[in-house]
């Protein structure tokens, strides 16, 4: 008679749980890594923490004597919890970002710390570290900084600098959340604008011989390559884009492909996977091999451009590789969980970072969810071919969530173009590396292996293409949408949860895989149910002018009926570390892209989202008035550094520039010249007047009457009431010259400036000019009437 089997003593911890304690504990330690870097001032003082760590391995002691399973488990779990989160809350004050300096003018000595990339004022923009005190004031040893140089050649890595310049904070109280993270990650706490560089040697030591291995490395990638061939194969290779053109990194943004051209775990596993493969070739098998692996993963890092997300990738591309290597799944979340604890032990302000997010999300996906993936797919496609879809599927599930919640989008095509993307980027990758290997015996040598990787990446340039030019290629999503991702990626971890639940038997019924369809099945309809429907408003069939509703702000389109779209001010930053309010509002309206995006001055409730639009969306330019005497505000600052990252040009506009976009044809009447020191940035706000037939619009900023009675008003059927209906003494002189037949009046509801001022409404009242508010109507869209005698409301 069978007998069933004994239950563990009492005390014992199951098998499962005692082979999954490694995870656990390491599980455990990075959440406290990543709670004390997402919310430094909520979490306890780290000698709190490190108290509570030994009241912790007091009471272990006495488990372990007894051999209590159970409570020795749980408490080494509590164990690397308030260890790791006293670790944390250490490491975050002491690697907070440096006081930010007085704005001053200095003279000083910096050593260039990263590639150089194009400013958009001219000249180039990198990060540089202060070598000595400057002569003038205070600016101390070690601060980093944003550098901006006028040179006709960019410095290399590792150049030291003698500059002068003038020195300012690199955040402000009005700068957005997303821009002060990144700041902390990146240690930078000024901003340098150097009226002179001159190059006065070279750092030397092992830094030294890394600047020289990594220019070298640059210099050979993709060899006898031009244009943006040789940007995707060096991007490809080292990472960045920083060289492409700008269609072509909108082709690559748009399709879901920008994260080919940075370094990633994938791209360091490819290249020791390439020398175990070389190694075995040649015969050398045994701990060498891994070894001599090992050594060419170090020298391809140090080779990237990326500073910490090279060694992110460096980290994860070992443990996938080391995973792989063992088979054996468990190993493979213990892996990956120590990395996690090693890069946020580190830094764990890093927790903040989208880059690292996706990573882990990305490899956590490929760890848990492929492998279901393909057994559901193996009956139905050949093994490789459900190996590849299962990677991919598994990969866009992870990731979603993270991209949904750091830039509310997601790329529907690019589950689909990575299909063909990534293993296609994988040959480009050690073709480009070949040759730069080639390149150490003999130019020449890398000449070949270089070619052929550019007809590689000519095929993903093409593929880019394809990938973006659908309409739906990207897609808006509200930060909600994050709910129902996650429960999208879950579904195919549902059996083994069942079974560490203790539903084993259950889950093996006959049923039960029909019953796992089922539940799959269902949270993907739950989330097409949550998932926002929002189908954009009808673009204009006439030219037509539209004040987005984005709060506290300006933000107004000027569109034309073939899809032109000239847009003036972006409204506030994000909240809180969100999305700002523009990217909504424009995707409200289906805007995919802008011929210009024009700002009138440097407030933040203009300028604010300025930066995340120039990240989001195609710009053919940035327009903004000259720069102030006193320096840029930090909102514009911001705007001026997405620009140079993103290629995007800039021009600045005095009275008498001249703009066009499709149909509209504008004017630029205010101001003559830049904003001198000590003047208010509302006096100096570019005024516009814009004409697209029938249809004229005054758009004022925040100038009000005592700026406008300078400048050359026209008539306009429209007026954008100045500074969001703050009292104006003079306004009733500026109706008079106007003379508009509506006036809009964007501003938030609820302010707490009393915007719009009640004088203001009575002055608009008494001149007979109907009124339009962004606050009580939302996006407000005008165009002119057949007759042309009065803009007819037609959306909001």
């Amino acid at each position: 008679m069978d007998l069933p089997p004994h239950p563990p003593p009492a005390g014992v911890a199951a098998p499962w749980a005692a082979r999954a304690l490694p995870a656990g504990v390491l599980g455990a330690a990075a959440a406290a890594l990543a709670l004390a870097g997402a919310a430094p001032d909520g979490v306890p003082p780290a000698r709190a923490s490190a108290a509570l760590a030994v009241v912790a391995g007091v009471a272990l002691i006495p488990a372990l004597v007894a051999r209590r399973a159970r409570a020795s488990a749980v408490l080494l779990v509590v164990l690397a919890l308030v260890s790791a989160l006293a670790w944390g809350a250490a490491r975050v004050e002491t690697t907070g970002p440096a006081a930010p300096p007085e704005p001053s003018w200095i003279t000083t000595h910096v050593v260039v710390e990263t590639p150089a990339v194009p400013a958009a004022g001219g000249g180039w923009r990198f990060r540089a570290r202060v070598l000595a005190s400057p002569h003038g004031p205070e600016g101390p040893a070690g601060m980093r900084l944003l550098m901006d140089v006028t040179a006709r050649d960019p410095p290399v890595v590792g150049v030291h600098l003698r500059v002068a310049g003038r020195l300012r904070p690199a955040a402000g109280a009005d700068s957005p959340a997303w821009w002060r993270r990144w700041l902390e990650r990146q240690g930078i706490a000024g901003r340098l604008r150097a009226a002179r560089a001159e190059p006065i040697g070279r750092r030397g030591g092992a830094a030294g011989l890394r600047d020289r291995w990594r220019n070298w490395a640059a210099a050979s990638a993709g060899a006898g390559l031009t244009g943006d061939t040789h940007a995707v194969v060096r991007g490809l290779a080292l990472g960045g884009g920083s060289l492409l053109t700008e269609a072509t990194a909108t082709d690559f943004r748009e399709s879901g492909m920008w994260h080919l051209l940075a370094v990633s775990g994938q791209n360091v596993t490819l290249v020791a996977l390439a020398v175990l493969v070389l190694l075995r070739l040649l015969g050398l098998r045994g701990v060498a091999a891994p070894l001599v692996a090992a050594g060419v993963v170090v020298a391809y890092c140090l080779a990237c451009d990326g500073g910490a997300s090279v060694a992110r990738a460096g980290t994860m591309g070992v443990l996938a590789l080391v995973a792989e290597l063992r088979s054996v799944a468990r190993m493979r979340w213990t892996l990956l969980l120590g990395g996690m604890v090693g890069l946020l032990a580190w830094q764990p302000r890093a927790v903040w970072d989208p880059g690292l997010q996706l990573s882990f999300a990305a490899v956590g996906g490929l760890f848990g969810l492929a492998p279901r993936i393909q057994r559901g797919l193996s009956p139905r496609l050949p093994e490789r071919a459900a190996a590849l879809v299962a990677m991919a599927l598994a990969a866009g599930l992870a990731t979603a969530p993270v991209l949904a919640a750091n830039f509310g989008t997601i790329s529907p095509a690019g589950l689909a173009v990575n299909l063909v993307a990534v293993p296609l980027a994988g040959p480009v990758v050690v073709l480009a590396l070949v040759g730069v290997t080639g390149a150490a015996l003999h130019p020449w040598a890398a000449e070949g292996p270089a070619a052929l990787a550019g007809l590689g990446a000519d095929l993903l340039r093409a593929v880019a293409r394809a990938g973006a030019s659908p309409e739906w290629a990207t897609v808006a999503v509200p930060r909600w949408s994050v709910v129902p991702l996650a429960l999208l990626a879950s579904a195919p971890l549902l059996p083994d949860v069942a079974r560490r639940l203790g539903l084993g038997t259950v889950a093996r019924r006959p049923g039960a895989r029909r019953a796992t369809a089922t539940a799959s099945l269902a949270a993907v309809a739950l989330a097409a149910l949550l998932w926002p429907v929002r189908t954009p408003a009808p673009w204009p069939p006439a030219p037509a002018l539209t004040a987005l509703d984005v709060g506290q702000g300006d933000a107004l389109l000027l569109r034309g009926p073939g899809g032109e779209s000239l847009m003036v001010d972006a409204g506030p930053p994000a909240r809180g570390g969100g999305r700002p309010p523009v990217l909504g509002a424009l995707g409200r309206h289906g805007v995919t892209r802008l011929d210009a995006l024009l700002i009138t001055h440097g407030d933040a409730d203009h300028a604010g989202g300025a930066a995340a639009v120039l990240e989001h969306i195609p710009v053919g330019a940035l327009l903004a008035p000259p720069a102030p005497a006193d320096g840029e505000g930090e909102a514009m600052g911001a705007a001026l550094l997405a620009a140079s990252r993103e290629g995007v040009h800039l021009r600045r506009l005095v009275a008498g520039a001249a703009l066009s976009a499709g149909p509209w044809r504008a004017r630029v009447l205010h101001p003559r010249a830049p904003l001198p020191r000590g003047g208010s940035p509302n006096d100096a706000s570019l005024v516009l007047h814009a004409a697209a037939g029938p249809l004229s619009v005054l758009l004022t900023g925040d100038a009000e009457g005592r700026a406008l009675a300078g400048a050359p008003l026209r008539r306009a059927a429209v007026l954008k009431v100045s500074h969001h209906g703050s009292a104006d003494p003079l306004l009733a002189a500026v109706l008079e010259r106007v003379d508009p037949r509506v006036a809009v009046i964007s501003v938030g509801a609820g302010n707490p400036f009393g915007h719009p001022h009640r004088s203001v409404l009575s002055g608009l009242a008494d001149a007979r000019v109907p009124v339009l508010r962004t606050d009580l109507a939302g996006d407000i869209t005008l165009a002119a009437d057949p007759s042309g005698a009065v803009p007819a409301l037609i959306g909001r």
